[in-house]
C-alpha cells in the first residue's frame, strides 16, 4: 500500500505540533502494513480508517487493592478513544490484513479460574470471589463490562473458549456487542485515562505468570460521532503488551495527515 503524502496537513501539523503517534506490531514497521492494502481489508460500507482514534493502555489490575496471586500478575486493558471523532466502539476482531492475535512471550499458559467459574468474556461475578479469591484474576475479553452482569450482551466467535492456553491467534476472531446500540460500560476507569473528549473502554482482563511479557494485536470498529460525516471506524494492528520498552510493539508516528483517521481515497 501506497501512503499518499498530504503536504498541507502535513504542514499544519507541524506548524501546529500536532505529529501524533500509534502503537503497532513492531515488524510492520509504520502505521500500516506495507505488504497488503488496508482499503481492501474490509467490506464494511461508510466507514473510515482510524490511526490513533483508539489508542491502547496496559495498567496493573490496581481495582484489586490487596489481593494477590502468588506467582502472578494482573493487567487491564483499555483503549482510550478520541470522543471528537469516535462516539461508541462494539467489536475487537482480526481480520487477513491483521491477525486477532494474542499471546505470552514466555509461552507460559493465562492465568484460568477453576473450572465452573472461569470466562470468556464480561469478568467474573464479584459474588463468586468469596468463595474462590483466585476467580477474581481469570483472564478475560470484554467490551466494557467486567462484573459477570453482561456476558449475554457479549459474543464471541472464530476461537474456542479462553482455557489454559498461551496463544490465540485467527483472521476472523471477535469479541462484540451482540446489539452494537446496547454496550455494557466501563465502570470505575482509571483516573489517569480520564480528561476531555475522551472515552475509557475496558476491552480484556489478562494474568500471567510474574515477570512474563504478554503482546496482543487487534483491531476494532465502533460507531463515529456526528462531527464526522461517515458512520463507522475501524482501527486496524493495534497493538498492546504490559511491558515498556517491548521488542514486539512500537509507537509509530502518523505523518500522512493531521487527523486520526483517513478516507479510502487519502490511503
Amino acid at each position: 500500500m501506497k501512503v499518499l503524502a498530504l503536504a498541507a496537513a502535513a504542514a499544519l501539523a507541524a506548524r501546529a505540533g500536532a505529529e501524533h503517534t500509534v502503537w503497532r506490531p513492531a515488524d510492520w514497521g509504520g502505521p500500516f502494513r506495507k505488504d497488503k492494502d488496508i482499503t481492501e481489508s474490509t467490506k464494511v460500507a461508510d466507514s473510515v480508517f482510524g490511526h490513533g482514534i483508539a489508542q491502547p493502555h496496559v495498567l496493573p489490575c490496581g481495582h484489586l487493592g490487596e489481593h494477590k496471586l502468588e506467582g502472578f500478575e494482573c493487567y487491564r486493558v483499555y483503549l482510550v478513544l478520541d470522543t471528537n471523532i469516535a462516539e461508541t466502539i462494539y467489536a475487537v476482531f482480526g481480520s487477513v490484513y491483521s491477525h486477532f492475535n494474542l499471546y505470552t512471550v514466555d509461552k507460559s499458559d493465562f492465568f484460568q479460574a477453576p473450572a465452573g467459574l472461569d470466562v470468556d468474556v464480561g469478568g467474573v461475578n464479584p459474588a463468586l470471589f468469596q468463595f474462590v479469591g483466585a476467580s477474581r484474576f481469570d483472564s478475560w475479553f470484554t467490551v466494557g463490562a467486567d462484573d459477570g452482569e453482561s456476558q449475554n450482551a457479549l459474543s464471541t466467535v472464530g476461537f474456542e473458549k479462553f482455557g489454559n492456553v498461551s496463544s490465540i491467534a485467527a483472521d476472523n476472531a471477535a469479541v462484540f456487542a451482540s446489539d452494537p446500540g446496547i454496550i455494557p460500560s466501563t465502570l470505575k476507569a482509571p483516573e489517569e485515562l480520564e480528561g476531555a473528549n475522551k472515552q475509557t473502554v475496558l476491552i480484556a482482563q489478562f494474568t500471567v505468570k510474574e515477570g512474563t511479557e504478554f503482546v496482543w494485536q487487534f483491531n476494532v470498529q465502533g460507531m463515529l460521532g456526528d462531527k464526522v460525516s461517515r458512520h463507522t471506524w475501524q482501527e486496524h494492528g493495534i497493538c498492546a503488551t504490559n511491558v515498556k520498552d517491548s521488542k514486539h510493539c512500537k509507537q509509530f508516528p502518523v505523518e500522512h495527515t493531521s487527523k486520526a483517521y483517513s478516507e479510502k481515497d487519502e490511503l
